[in-house]
């Protein structure tokens, strides 16, 4: 089996600080073994806000990024020297809670997810709570500025960074997909026919999916109350609509990719949460072989829930495509229990196993 790690880029341990980091981090990847696996392959976020950890003329870059110093390109050439693999971790539609106002403004403020009452997230609180008091108990799964999967900017946006992290970096052997997906409430809504809950990405984005029928769709029309769809068949294929632009935003960057390079994606391990509330199908993808690999943020310190998530999910896996294990360091207790779930999820027969994250694992592993 394979083992990778998740290695943050904003972070006090994180690489991208100093030099002394950096040097530090390579020798610790380097040399790390644990239950017998030595480290393959990192997975190390250089898109996050919308702001560039890498050269860049398309993206607001990292203050530390310079013409003189590039701690991307001084990664990708000490572990290649290791036989290590640098995949590039970009967040996909969630730029923070602190987003780069010049990704923004480059997307435009009609990306921005919306309610179905068509609010848009910017004027949640924190990115995160209605601010209608009678909204309050609702909350987005990860708060931040989501940008609409739906939106026509955003696909150019990330095939823009992507072109230039593969004509910067030769050394790069994939990219790695993050967030993406719709973002969804708590409590959850598990699709548009269901009459409860708060949904998200309509606003723009509904004006965008009536342009898909043969007769223009007039919201008021098919709503009985805000969100709450007349037509179960129409509310049902609102919600493929969705997921289909999801799978396309991926299929654009698998075209920019190409064949040469790895493409993967963390993907919520709850499958059918994944399809109903998130849009994210990466069961087809699999099946489909759009990616080479889904990983799995199977995080939890319950052994037997982990097992349960990995053997759903390997059925899916294609010819080409496969299936890691994501381990929630971070859950754990220490190295004895890391190795425990790494061991388990060996026997099951995942490809490979992926620790979250470096950062977290300082005391664990590397102390």
């Amino acid at each position: 089996m394979k083992l990778g790690i998740w290695v943050e880029c904003e972070h006090e341990d994180s690489p991208f600080v100093s030099e002394e980091r950096l040097n530090l981090f390579v020798e610790r990847v380097s040399t790390l073994e644990i239950s017998g696996l030595k480290v393959e392959a990192i997975y190390l976020q250089v898109l996050r806000r919308g702001t560039a950890y890498f050269q860049s003329s398309h993206c607001e870059q990292a203050p530390i990024i310079s013409n003189s110093y590039d701690p991307l390109r001084r990664i990708c050439e000490r572990l290649s020297e290791q036989g290590i693999a640098v995949h590039a971790w970009i967040n996909c539609c969630n730029f923070g809670c602190t987003p780069s106002a010049r990704a923004l403004e480059q997307l435009g403020a009609d990306s921005l997810i919306h309610d179905h009452f068509g609010t848009s997230i910017a004027s949640y609180e924190h990115w995160s709570t209605p601010r209608n008091p009678s909204l309050s108990h609702f909350s987005v799964d990860t708060p931040g500025a989501w940008i609409d999967p739906s939106s026509p900017t955003l696909a150019p946006f990330l095939q823009h960074s992507v072109s230039e992290l593969l004509e910067g970096y030769p050394l790069l052997s994939g990219i790695h997909l993050d967030f993406i997906r719709y973002p969804y409430m708590l409590p959850i809504r598990p699709g548009a026919a269901i009459p409860f809950g708060l949904d998200l990405g309509l606003g723009p984005a509904l004006r965008r999916f009536s342009e898909t029928l043969s007769t223009p769709m007039e919201a008021e029309s098919h709503f009985n109350a805000p969100g709450i769809w007349r037509d179960d068949a129409l509310a049902l294929r609102f919600d493929q609509w969705r997921r289909t632009q999801v799978t396309s935003l991926v299929q654009s960057i698998r075209a920019t990719v190409g064949t040469r390079l790895s493409l993967s994606a963390a993907v919520l391990t709850w499958s059918d949460r994944a399809y109903l509330s998130a849009f994210q199908d990466w069961r087809s993808w699999l099946q489909d072989e759009l990616l080479d690999a889904a990983l799995l943020m199977s995080y939890s310190a319950d052994l037997q829930h982990v097992r349960h998530m990995i053997a759903s999910a390997l059925p899916f896996q294609g010819k080409h495509s496969r299936v890691h294990a994501g381990i929630g360091c971070y859950k754990l207790s220490g190295a004895p229990e890391i190795r425990t779930q790494l061991e388990s999820v060996a026997e099951l027969g995942a490809e490979g196993a992926v620790l979250f994250s470096y950062c977290s694992t300082q005391k664990a592993l590397f102390a």
